[in-house]
Formats: C-alpha cells, sequence, structure tokens
C-alpha cells in the first residue's frame, strides 16, 4: 500500500509541476471541437528527466517520476524524455544535456542530484526545474522540491 501511495504522490506532483509551467490560456482563443489547438500548444512543451543511478525502472523515485512525466504526455500532450545516470559523474553532464534540450521543466530524480542541479539552475536562471526528494537549505528560485513526508503516508 504504502508503494501505491508514494507512486500517487509522485505521479500527481510532477504533473502538476509540467501543467503549472505552462503558459496561461488565452481568453480569446477558441480551441476547435478536437482539441488540436490545445494539443498543438501541448506538444511544444517538452518535460524533461534525469534519472539517478538506479535507473529508469528501479521500482522507486525514478521509475514514479517517469511514469508521472508519461501520464501528463498521454493526458496533457506535452513530449517527454529522460536520460538515465549509470554513476555519480553522469549527473552534471546529463542535467547540461536536458538544458541544452530546451525542456519546458526539467526533473531530477533525489538527493544525490542536488548539487548538479543547483549548478544548473544557478547557471541557467530562465530553465525551470523540480528535484523529487531534496530541499535546499536556501531555497532556489527556478528549483521546485518534491518532498514527501514518509511519517505520513506510513501512519495510514
Amino acid at each position: 500500500m504504502n508503494k501505491k501511495l508514494r507512486l500517487a504522490a509522485v505521479v500527481g506532483a510532477v504533473a502538476l509541476v509540467v501543467a503549472a509551467c505552462g503558459d496561461e490560456p488565452d481568453e480569446a482563443d477558441d480551441t476547435t471541437a478536437g482539441g488540436e489547438e490545445t494539443t498543438a500548444a501541448a506538444s511544444d512543451f517538452l518535460g524533461c528527466m534525469v534519472t539517478d543511478a538506479g535507473g529508469v525502472d528501479d521500482r522507486s523515485f525514478n521509475e514514479s517520476a517517469w511514469q508521472g512525466l508519461q501520464s501528463a504526455e498521454a493526458d496533457l500532450g506535452i513530449e517527454v524524455k529522460f536520460v538515465e545516470s549509470n554513476a555519480e559523474t553522469d549527473y552534471a553532464p546529463n542535467v547540461n544535456q536536458m538544458v541544452s534540450e530546451d525542456c519546458g521543466i526539467i526533473v531530477t530524480v533525489g538527493f544525490l542530484l542536488g548539487d548538479a542541479t543547483a549548478e544548473a539552475a544557478a547557471a541557467n536562471a530562465e530553465e525551470q526545474f523540480a528535484i523529487v526528494d531534496f530541499s535546499y537549505e536556501q531555497p532556489i528560485e527556478n528549483v521546485k522540491p518534491l518532498i514527501f513526508d514518509t511519517a505520513q503516508a506510513a501512519f495510514l
């Protein structure tokens, strides 16, 4: 049950972060019956993810974050991509690779990516980041920490 609750929380948080990064809809803009204009606008948004060394199918944070982005792809029509880190030395290059991909948001997964995310955020103030399972003592304006109170989930 704890895994399902954690998964639901991560999927919901990632979907909310991705949805919050989009532009406000124009009130004068009429969407066609099939939602074609909305889909075209959403497909211009690229949600990116950098895993920690556990990989995208680690049955934990990486996998649930990726499932959240895939849900945003299916539900919101955005494009998504990820890059897997095999070692700590991959973190900074992988984050920088996603910066060069012109992502609408870059989700880094796990506290081990804290330094690489902070460095990339400082060097790229126009980029939006989210980091799973980590927060900074001094908040960084373009980084949204995604923290989950596991004691609450465990209690339930």
